[in-house]
Order: structure tokens, then C-alpha cells, then sequence
């Protein structure tokens, strides 16, 4: 049978997983800088390819609401037809108060994914029923970014990359950032000292990184557009 995880138990998976990716650690000690829900996109939508637990375990548990569906020649089935079911419709059924809490989350999930369905099959990407073609259908979609081939390249490190994804949801944290939130005494750039340290004044206006870019340029013998 597939894993049906109570809440609190993703909830604490999904801030441990959180937590990692922020401080490297099981334990909270950061804010988050990026919401968790952009984090689980996939990444031409913006996020890092993480999968979203409550989803993925809805997914998981369609698989049981399928084979109910499809009548698989399975003893749990059977069983699921002669103790639940009792000649009654899949599809028009209602659990009862007594019903035990395993069997109300199957009712539960099927409910959520019944619109998949057409005469009692999975219709969705027209396939059968797998927990990946379920997830991506409950979890919908978002336009694709813009800036996806820019950060998601091949010859980027790792940590240039997430940086580089930190900065196209403007989740720095700058000095005018910081200054918002009582860290920073003053938000001038600490490389230059000559603006507000802002995203868009590192990238583009402070002194410093231009210097870095022209000698990176001259060095990989690479010209970009100025």
C-alpha cells in the first residue's frame, strides 16, 4: 500500500528539507528568502525542481484510487469492494462516520482527483494513471521564466547558479534589504561606497563589479555586450 503521511508529518519534513536549503542545518535558525511554494516549482518556472510533499503524497494515494477505478485483480481491491464498496459505484461513493482514517484519506484524495477521470479512466495527458502525469496535473502550471537559460546553464557552478536564482526573485540580501529590517546600520555598498547596495547596483552600477567583469572579460577572452 502506498504511504499515506499524516500532515504534521509532511509538515515537518517539508521544514527540515526548508531548513537545509537555507542554513544547512535540521534546525530553524533562518527566514526563509524565497517562499516554499516558488522553491517546489519546476525550474523553467522559476523554482529549484523540488517536489511540493502534500502533493506528491495525494499521488501517491491516487495510485489505490485507480486501481479501484480500474478493478485491478488485486486482493486489496477485492477487499476494498466486499468490506467498502458493498455493490455501490466508486465514483458516487461516500465513506461512513466509522469508516477508519486510512480509508477516509482514499475518499478524500479521490474526491480531489475524480475530475482526471472519464468513464472511469484516467484521462489526463491521455495516459494511464501514474503518480507523476497526477502530480503535474494537481499541481497546475506557471508561464515559463524568462531568465530560465541564463541561470540554468551548463558551464555555471552549483553556487553561481543558486545565486544567480536568488537574484531573479530579487531575494538578496542587500544593505537596502537589510536596513529594512534593522540589521544593517546603513544600506551604501560595501564595495564602493558610493550608492545604496541595491540588486540592480551591483549587477550593473557599482564600480567594483564592473572592474571584475572588464578583467574577467580580458581573461576568458569573452566580450560581451556593455
Amino acid at each position: 500500500m502506498k504511504n499515506i503521511l499524516p500532515k504534521g508529518i509532511i509538515n515537518r519534513v517539508e521544514a527540515t528539507c526548508r531548513n537545509f536549503l537555507w542554513d544547512g542545518s535540521a534546525e530553524y535558525r533562518r527566514s526563509p528568502l524565497v517562499a516554499w511554494d516558488k522553491i517546489c516549482r519546476p525550474k523553467d518556472e522559476g523554482g529549484l525542481g523540488l517536489k511540493d510533499q502534500e502533493t506528491w503524497n495525494k499521488a501517491m494515494v491516487g495510485r489505490l484510487v485507480d486501481l479501484v477505478f480500474e478493478k485491478k485483480d488485486t486482493i486489496w481491491v477485492h477487499w476494498v469492494t466486499a468490506n467498502y464498496l458493498r455493490g455501490q459505484s466508486w465514483l458516487e461513493y461516500k465513506p461512513s462516520s466509522n469508516s477508519s482514517w486510512v480509508w477516509r484519506c482514499i475518499y478524500k484524495v479521490k474526491q480531489e482527483i475524480v475530475a482526471g477521470y472519464n468513464d472511469g479512466h484516467w484521462h489526463i495527458q491521455n495516459e494511464g494513471y501514474t503518480p507523476s502525469n497526477c502530480y503535474k496535473w494537481l499541481r497546475g502550471s506557471k508561464p515559463e521564466v524568462a531568465w530560465r537559460k541564463v541561470i540554468w546553464n551548463s558551464w555555471s557552478l552549483p553556487k553561481h547558479k543558486f545565486v544567480g536564482w536568488l537574484w531573479a526573485h530579487e531575494a538578496l540580501n542587500t544593505n537596502s534589504k537589510l536596513i529594512m529590517y534593522g540589521v544593517a546600520a546603513e544600506d551604501k555598498c560595501w564595495l564602493c561606497g558610493q550608492a545604496a547596495e541595491t540588486q540592480t547596483h551591483l549587477i550593473f552600477n557599482c564600480m567594483f563589479c564592473r572592474k571584475l567583469v572588464q578583467v574577467l572579460n580580458q581573461c576568458t577572452g569573452l566580450h560581451p555586450c556593455d
